[in-house]
Formats: C-alpha cells, sequence, structure tokens
C-alpha cells in the first residue's frame, strides 16, 4: 500500500535564473504548447498540442498539474494516519469500511501503471518544460489510457490539438447560476406570492420594491442573435406550474419579453447601479413604465433606498441570492476546486464546528407534485458550518458548505447561513469539538470517476457522515434540530 503511493511527482522546470517562470511573459503575444500524457487528461491522444497560447493559458495548464500534485501529497499523509492506526500509534480512527476501501484503492494503484504528464513550452526555437507531474494512473483525474497519434503518409505523428476547455473555465467546475437556482426555490416555496406577482395587473413592477416581498424577474432561458427572451413555460422552474409570463408582460411591459445582451436591463444598465435600484427604475421611458429600450426588470429594487410597505405587506420576505453553487462538469462525485479550497483550510488548521445530514424533496417526484414523508424516497446531504471568526471558505463569503450528490455530479453550495427548516424535510446536526477540513477534502478524492450510478444521493451523503464522525471528535448526542 505504502509502496503504491511512491510515484514523485515532478516540480516546474521551465524558470528563469531569478526563478521566475519567464516563458509566461515570451508568451503575451502567443506560444506554443505540447502535452505529452499517458492518459486523456487534455484530449483523446498522447501528444496534443495548442498554439497561439497566452499566459493565462499557461498559468491554467500549471494550476491543472499543481492540483493533481496536491492530490499526491494529500493522498500519502492521509494513507500514513490511517497505517499509523492500525499499527496502534495513531490516535484518529478509521472505520473498516474505511480501512478495506483505502486498501482496495491502493491494490488498485499497485496493479495498475504509473502515468505521466509533461508540458513543455516553445517559442521562436526556444522550449522548455513547464510543468509535470507523474503519479498512479488510477488517480489521474480521467485515468483512460490516451490513444497513440495518427501519422501522416511518411510516417510522421499528426499534430492533434489539445482540449483545453477544463482548464479554460474561470472555475474549475460549471457555475450554475446562483441568481436564477435561488429565484427558483423562492418561488416554489412562496406559489401564492409568486401568482399574485405574475398576475395581478401591474404587480411585477411593484410589489418587491414597496413591500420587500416576492420573486425577480427571470433570467434569459435562450440567445438569439444577440438577443436574450425570457423563459415562456416554466418561469420559475418545474414546481412553480402555470407560471407564463404572458399575461405579465403582454398586459403590463411588452419590452420585457426580450432584450439585446449589451443592454439587459434596458437604459438602467448604463445608470449607475444604486440609482437604478432606488429610483431610477421608476421614471418613465427609462425604467419599467413605457420603457424605451426593451429590457428585463432591474434586481434588488428599493423605493427611495427602503421599502416603505414592509410592515404590512411583507408576506414572505425575498429570495436569497448569497448562495454560491457548483456541479461538476465530468458526472462524478469530486471537483478539483472544491478540494483545493478545502486542503487550503486545513492548511491553516481550520476545523468545521457543526455536521448535519438533511433531506429534501427528490425532483422527480416534485415534478408530479408528490412530496413523501420517507426518507428512502427523499434527496441527502450534508452540511457543514465553521465556527465564528474562521477564516471563509472562498474570499470573504461562505461559512456554511453544503454537499449533494446529484445525477449531473457533485453539486456544492457556500453560503452564509445554515439552511432553514422551510429547505428542507428532516436535519440532524452533530456538534463537533474538531473536525479538519482535509477530512472532507480526503472523501472528495476518493471519490475521483465515481458517478451517480456507483453511488446515489444518498449512499454519497451517508458515506460522507461516517467518514467525517469517525474522523472528527465530538461530545453529546446528535441535536435534531427539526424533523
Amino acid at each position: 500500500l505504502e509502496k503504491s503511493m511512491d510515484a514523485s511527482p515532478k516540480g516546474d522546470a521551465c524558470v528563469n535564473p531569478e526563478g521566475q517562470t519567464g516563458m509566461e511573459q515570451d508568451c503575451s503575444e502567443g506560444c506554443t504548447i505540447q502535452i505529452d500524457q499517458d492518459t486523456q487528461r487534455f484530449g483523446d491522444f498522447r501528444q496534443v498540442i495548442a498554439t497561439g497560447s497566452s499566459p493565462q493559458v499557461l498559468a491554467a495548464l500549471g494550476s491543472a498539474l499543481d492540483a493533481e500534485r496536491v492530490e499526491v501529497v494529500q493522498k500519502r499523509r492521509q494513507l500514513g494516519r490511517m497505517l499509523a492506526f492500525l499499527r496502534g500509534q495513531g490516535e484518529e480512527k478509521f472505520s473498516a469500511e474505511e480501512v478495506s476501501d483505502q486498501v482496495a484503492r491502493g491494490r488498485q494503484c499497485l496493479a495498475g501503471v504509473t502515468s505521466r504528464i509533461e508540458v513543455t513550452v516553445s517559442k521562436d526555437g526556444r522550449a522548455c518544460v513547464y510543468s509535470s507531474i507523474e503519479k498512479p494512473a488510477a488517480m489521474m483525474a480521467n485515468p483512460t489510457p490516451a490513444e497513440e497519434n495518427p501519422r501522416d503518409a511518411s510516417g510522421e505523428l499528426l499534430a492533434i490539438p489539445a482540449n483545453l476547455s477544463a482548464v479554460l473555465e474561470l472555475e474549475a467546475s460549471i457555475s450554475k447560476k446562483a441568481f436564477t437556482r435561488a429565484n427558483n426555490r423562492y418561488a416554489a416555496a412562496h406559489k401564492l406570492v409568486t401568482y399574485v406577482w405574475m398576475y395581478v395587473p401591474g404587480s411585477f413592477m411593484t410589489m418587491t420594491p414597496y413591500s420587500g416581498s416576492g420573486p425577480e424577474m427571470p433570467e434569459a432561458s435562450s440567445t438569439m442573435s444577440c438577443v436574450e427572451f425570457m423563459p415562456w413555460c416554466a418561469m420559475f422552474g418545474p414546481e412553480v406550474s402555470c407560471a407564463s409570463p404572458l399575461m405579465m408582460v403582454l398586459a403590463n411591459n411588452p419590452a420585457a419579453s426580450s432584450w439585446l445582451e449589451c443592454s439587459e436591463f434596458g437604459l438602467l444598465t448604463f445608470s449607475p447601479a444604486h440609482l437604478g435600484e432606488c429610483s431610477c427604475w421608476m421614471l418613465p421611458f427609462v425604467g419599467q413604465q413605457a420603457q424605451l429600450i426593451p429590457g428585463r426588470q432591474l434586481p434588488h429594487r428599493t423605493c427611495f433606498g427602503s421599502h416603505p410597505c414592509a410592515g404590512c405587506s411583507n408576506l414572505a420576505g425575498a429570495p436569497d441570492f448569497a448562495a454560491e453553487q457548483h456541479i461538476t462538469r465530468d458526472g462524478t462525485g469530486y471537483d478539483a476546486e472544491l478540494v483545493a479550497l478545502l486542503y487550503g483550510l486545513a492548511g491553516q488548521n481550520v476545523s468545521f464546528s457543526s455536521v448535519s445530514y438533511f433531506t429534501t424533496s427528490l425532483s422527480q417526484l416534485a415534478l408530479l407534485g408528490f412530496y413523501p414523508e420517507d426518507p428512502a424516497l427523499q434527496h441527502h446531504g450534508v452540511q457543514l458550518v465553521l465556527p465564528a471568526g474562521a477564516p471563509s471558505i472562498r474570499n470573504s463569503t461562505g461559512r456554511v458548505l453544503t454537499v449533494e450528490m446529484m445525477v449531473e455530479g457533485l453539486l456544492w453550495t457556500l453560503r452564509e447561513k445554515p439552511l432553514g427548516e422551510d429547505e428542507v424535510y428532516s436535519m440532524e446536526t452533530y456538534r463537533m469539538d474538531h473536525l479538519d477540513a482535509g477530512v472532507v477534502a480526503d472523501f472528495l478524492v476518493d471519490q475521483k470517476g465515481a458517478t451517480y450510478k456507483d453511488a446515489n444521493c444518498q449512499a454519497y451523503a451517508r458515506h460522507l457522515l461516517t467518514r467525517l464522525l469517525s474522523h472528527g471528535t465530538r461530545s453529546g448526542e446528535p441535536a435534531t434540530l427539526f424533523v
């Protein structure tokens, strides 16, 4: 098991005498990147090329290999702690199920081959190895062996373009639009308010700014020739039936049915955000009344900075747009960005203060209007909360992390506040004296390549909770908040 993790990762070699990657500057006007890979990490073939690449592309490739390198270091640390426990030398406990799983993975790595990825950058006759990594193929982001490059009539290897879509994204996972998800979640939970907002004349313009209650106008659902269109059915998702904007738009504001990408909010697009939200939206022709340029409704509107009728007509509050949601692009239960964030917290000795196991409605059954109370017919997930005063998970926001396995892949959410009673069916919370953030990251690394067929939402959440409770220290029984 120890030998299976013996492959040492290779660091960057393309540096100048000052220890800086000088080729990044040379790539400001474009350079050629050649990737030699044993697995299909950046394309299907063993040798792939990206021409005219910018410094940003080069840096993104380096970050991708850095993430692979960190996983090797952390996995060896994890296995070292487990071996110490088995020898009776370690304080951290491992469950029998976890030991069995890690031994199986170790044997898989030992029986497999070692995979290598090397990135070479060249320009004007100069070339050097920018970054490389070497580790068991089973631990690579994509363990599928690379295919041999095709050759031309003379026997020369054909230049195959690299697939860099995974590293050119600003995020390591696809960031779902938090605005739309929060808006749809609010509408599903407050259908009466939503229907009033849609079908009572004038309500969609005045309800939110005056009372502070009601949904916001949805984002565009489709785009054609730089023109964005409002969704004409399922306006707030599948859980809110009869949600068509026909009456709302045609009877009140036809100009809000579509708009140009460059002027999403009509003339308000070009006004200062604060002025547009607090007062300019009320101006005729400029705002929502007889607007000159088509545009959707500006969100977060107020009446001169406040909601004057909030005291008597705030029926259900407003959507919570603070949550930041991500879902993996490859359909697996692993996300490199989240792993990096968690290992960063572990490096600062950050510990989670509580772990919650929660259940919500299954979207497939909700579409049929069926909300069963049987946990076996519910969606399961895990929520982790940082203690007050601890560094946030990312930037200045995100003290709460929820992890859920979906058919599409791992869904993780950063939010300011824990899930409320109106958002779940049941929740069981464990107060933790200490739970290293690295334990969560270790579990995610072990899910690389595992899809929903391997572990559905219930199995994924149950295994994660078991891992956390076996590694964390806690006192007392679980505190059931609500069921």
